[in-house]
This record gives C-alpha cells, structure tokens and sequence, in this order.
C-alpha cells in the first residue's frame, strides 16, 4: 500500500490534525488540514478516519475535495509524528 505517495495533498500539522488524529477511532470521522505540497497556498480541511484490517489500525483521509482514499499509515506511527511535528499555521 504506497497511496500516500501519490497523494495530491498531505496532513499539516496544525491544532486541528493533532486533536484530530490524538483519539480517533474506528467508525468515526474527523476533520484535518492538509496541503497540496506543489502549491503550499491551496490548503484544504478534509475527512480523516481510521480503518483496521489483519494489520492493526491505520489512517486514510481523503485527498482532497474530489480526490479518492490516501492511505497515511499504521495508526501509532501517525500519531506519534503527528504529535511531535511543530504547529503549522
């Protein structure tokens, strides 16, 4: 699975993506800040939510406002890095 490679748009570390991806759980749905990496002007507020599987939990959002599913990566490692990343404005 290297969705995240292809992702238009990537998480921005902002309050919202942390308080977000803090507790989230199966079943839910949050809202993050991302940002087209080409193009750091076009920032967007997107769906992020987590799926398990015979893995472990994992994060996806969606790629932007038409995009498909990315897929971000094992639940603990999101977590951990996303919390550690410096806020983004």
């Amino acid at each position: 699975m290297n969705e995240h490679l292809t992702a238009r748009y990537i998480p921005l570390a902002t309050e919202r993506t942390k308080d977000a991806v803090k507790d989230l759980v199966p079943g839910e749905r949050r809202k993050i800040d991302v940002v087209n990496p080409q193009d750091p002007t076009d920032r967007l507020i997107t769906d992020i939510w987590v799926v398990e599987d015979y893995e472990g939990a994992h994060f996806t959002y969606q790629d932007g406002p038409t995009g498909g599913d990315a897929y971000l990566g094992p639940a603990d490692q999101v977590r951990i890095a996303i919390e550690e990343a410096p806020f983004e404005e």
